[in-house]
């Protein structure tokens, strides 16, 4: 087939059509991945063991984040507990037994 110049012929149509396609296919579903990754890592934030919460606790505190050590919620999931707790009450608890480090939370502002 020999096509004049200006010409779009069947193939160039359906390669564009089909390129479209894939297009919207792809950002679909990186929205909905994106979307999932982001509860996953909310679930995992909120809700933790004892020792998840250890760590999310030191690295605050390592960090110098005040307010999420002082006032920021966390769940604690334990065999007995299910209960919100911030890591400054976590670290007054016995059942954390001194693993926290410590901020010092009496000028935070929650």
């Amino acid at each position: 087939m020999n096509a004049k110049r200006g010409e779009i012929t069947i193939g160039i149509i359906i390669a564009v059509a089909l390129g479209v396609v894939i297009l919207i296919l792809s950002i679909y579903a990186l929205v909905i991945n994106k979307s999932l990754l982001h509860s996953k890592i909310e679930n995992t934030i909120s809700s933790s063991t004892l020792d998840d919460l250890v760590l999310i606790c030191n690295n605050e505190a390592q960090l110098g984040q005040q307010y999420n050590f002082c006032c920021e919620e966390k769940t604690l999931i334990t065999e007995d507990l299910n209960e919100k707790t911030t890591c400054e009450e976590l670290s007054d608890m016995e059942i954390a037994s001194s693993r926290i480090n410590g901020i010092d939370c009496e000028e935070t502002v929650c």
